[in-house]
């Protein structure tokens, strides 16, 4: 084990996110940005790290593909989240926020409408709040936003 948390602190350092061994046993610090995180080490280091650089570096990219999929649907705005829980994508592996897109439009009687959708690190979003069954790819999220209007109407 001790050569998987060894192999996933350099591969974290070779791709621009210093990392080292907690005075903790069992845990990792690492640097995302300016936040600094305290994290369990999984079974497998090696894995996460990988997990964790590519979602970190996707990151832009993920929230760019939303803009250009939604793009003339209605009025909207996309974040980054500014809190991001790095830590627990490193040490469980589960997708975690990294932004949002707040999608507005007109409804009924042309009352605004607004919807939030929740962006995660492997691609997916989810609406905030509500319908927590619901999820999707940004391929698939013009149509449920299209549809979601309409029931608004």
């Amino acid at each position: 084990m001790r050569d998987d948390i060894r192999d996933a602190i350099s591969l974290l350092n070779s791709h621009g996110i210093p990392a080292m061994r907690s005075k903790d046993p069992g845990y990792l610090v690492f640097e995302v940005g300016e936040s600094v995180f305290r994290a369990l080490l999984p079974a497998d280091p090696t894995r996460a790290a990988g997990l964790l650089i590519n979602a970190v570096g996707d990151r832009g990219k993920i929230l760019d593909d939303y803009r250009k999929t939604i793009q003339g649907l209605g009025r909207f705005e996309s974040l980054p989240a500014d809190d991001v829980a790095w830590d627990d994508l490193f040490s469980n592996g589960d997708p975690v926020e990294t932004g949002a897109v707040i999608f507005q439009s007109q409804g009924a009687e042309d009352h605004p409408i607004s919807l939030d959708l929740l962006i995660m690190s492997d691609g997916t979003w989810q609406p905030d709040g509500f319908d927590s069954d619901v999820k999707g790819t940004a391929g698939d999220v013009r149509d449920y936003l299209a549809q979601w209007v309409e029931e608004q109407s």
